[in-house]
């Protein structure tokens, strides 16, 4: 097995003209990567694969992490970024013995990288991004002679950027019940970073759980992708379970401490932190790596506490 211990996975395996490549990777944040190169050979009377550590190609793909693998007849690749300033390249051979690491230009495949890529005798193709708005990124396919430079496949099954809802911008809310119905999205929009006060319940979770595929950074600010560090409702939901919750991130400075769930609250926060141009999503193995401008946006279209007072029982 090429892997080289137990906290090694294989990431991907293909076949690269007559010789085959293992990339396996650590499992721990940050943890290394190796390519090891397999030829099929007969051991006591069958067939079997030999495997041999590929120093070269292990050192081109040092300090980086990949997100997708592929390859077609005589042409294997390797995609992933670099671990410290997200920098995207691909590693890419001929034999799969030689390997050459391009950078890819800052907007091929719309600025992030895919986890599914596919490679055929004449083309690489995958979904990248595009048409970032006010409300969030398009998708759309991208195509590649070399895996290296990309353009624009224009698949009209893809669909388009989401747009903040229209019509005129309501008054600025001032409970939590008026901003669910006016959504993050269209109050992200309307009240840029405003000081937005609300009445509500402070909340939990209500049974969230498992492993994100990516972590957002910086940790504050994960309400903007995943679990919340508090949450905030418009009805008790200590007495009504099914009601709605909205996970809100609380501004470090403030050292705010929330209530238990249930308690009447007046919130104090806005959205569009200044934060946001620092949010960055971090992909766990083999998840795709979306462009810097989706992960500031998912920030800024998060609702910053502020402050937090009790207003009863």
């Amino acid at each position: 097995s090429p892997t080289d211990s137990g906290h090694s996975v294989i990431a991907g395996l293909l076949q690269v003209g007559s010789n085959l490549v293992a990339i396996t990777c650590n499992l721990m944040p940050g943890g290394a990567c190796a390519v090891s190169t397999g030829s099929v050979g007969e051991s006591a009377g069958s067939l079997a694969i030999h495997w041999q550590a590929d120093a070269a190609a292990t050192q081109e793909l040092h300090g980086h992490k990949p997100t997708a693998i592929t390859g077609a007849g005589s042409s294997g690749f390797i995609f992933g970024y670099d671990l410290a300033t997200y920098a995207r390249v691909v590693l890419s051979s001929n034999d799969g013995l030689s390997w050459t690491r391009t950078a890819l230009a800052a907007d091929a495949l719309g600025g992030g990288l895919p986890n599914l890529l596919a490679a055929g005798q004449s083309a690489v193709v995958g979904v990248g991004w595009t048409d970032n708005t006010p409300a969030g990124i398009g998708r759309d396919l991208w195509r590649s002679p070399d895996g290296a430079t990309w353009t624009l496949a224009s698949a009209p099954l893809v669909p388009p950027a989401p747009q903040v809802p229209g019509g005129s911008c309501p008054p600025p809310p001032t409970t939590v019940q008026q901003l669910v119905d006016i959504g993050f999205v269209k109050a992200a929009a309307c009240y840029g970073n405003q000081s937005l006060t609300l009445q509500g319940y402070s909340s939990r979770c209500g049974g969230c759980g498992g492993i994100p595929d990516a972590l957002l950074t910086p940790d504050w600010m994960a309400a903007a992708y995943s679990y919340g560090a508090w949450y905030i409702s418009p009805q008790n939901t200590r007495t009504t379970a099914q009601g709605t919750r909205l996970a809100v991130n609380l501004l470090p400075a403030a050292h705010l401490t929330p209530p238990g769930e249930g308690v009447p609250v007046t919130v104090t926060g806005h959205f569009n932190d200044p934060a946001s141009q620092d949010c960055r999503i971090v992909p766990n193995l083999s998840s795709e790596l979306p462009p810097t401008s989706d992960a500031i946006g998912l920030c800024q279209r998060s609702f910053v506490v502020t402050s937090i007072s009790v207003t009863g029982g």
